[in-house]
């Protein structure tokens, strides 16, 4: 076991007894693809499609368990939710648009990723049944800006992503059709400026998913 694994079992182990799992918890581990299902109400709010409620509290939950501690069965389940939208969706897209479609999960800072050792959007994208394109390169969180969670007025959530974003390598999406995902939306300022960027590179359109708003 290298530096880094012993240094993530150890953060994980610390979680575990800081934060034990609790009845809700409990009740996200015994879920399955159908109970998952069952939650999943497909909307779109400023454009920007989700697919779960974040005021339920497992589902909440099921989101925490996912960016803080990449949990595995979590992934699994959301990816589940991901891959019965998309096989929809992309048939569509393939019909009437005739574009190449490409999965980019938003990022997340180069020091964030070291801090917590993972894209929680990656783990989930790895869980998908078929072979999609994942371009997990060309879209880079170059600020490292606070996290739309400590900032509650709408307005301050907008600037605090202003340039948040570049697109290192332009002809691996231009004219491609993006489909730019999330874990959590509120405003959808995080997801709307990286299509901005993405659009600005040369994308011929962007579809912003969020798993939960």
């Amino acid at each position: 076991m290298t530096y880094t694994d012993r240094l993530k079992t150890s953060a994980m182990w610390l979680l575990n007894v800081l934060f034990p799992a609790g009845e809700i918890e409990e009740e996200v581990r015994k879920m399955d693809v159908e109970t998952i299902s069952r939650k999943v109400s497909v909307r779109n709010i400023d454009e920007v499609i989700y697919f779960l409620n974040y005021r339920d509290q497992v589902v909440r939950k099921m989101i925490w368990m996912l960016k803080y501690r990449g949990d595995s069965h979590v992934s699994k389940l959301l990816g589940s939710v991901l891959n019965d939208y998309l096989l929809e969706e992309l048939s569509d897209i393939e019909i009437f648009d005739k574009s190449d479609v490409v999965l980019v999960p938003i990022p997340i800072h180069p020091a964030r990723r070291r801090s917590r050792g993972f894209n929680q959007i990656e783990l989930v994208l790895k869980n998908l049944k078929n072979d999609y394109e994942i371009d997990t390169k060309s879209l880079i969180k170059n600020k490292n800006n606070r996290p739309q969670t400590e900032i509650k007025k709408k307005v301050e959530r907008i600037q605090n992503v202003v340039d948040a974003f570049t697109v290192s390598s332009p002809e691996s999406v231009k004219n491609k059709h993006i489909i730019l995902i999330d874990d959590v939306t509120t405003t959808g300022s995080t997801l709307h400026e990286a299509k901005r960027a993405l659009i600005k590179s040369g994308a011929k359109s962007v579809e912003c998913i969020a798993f939960a708003h």
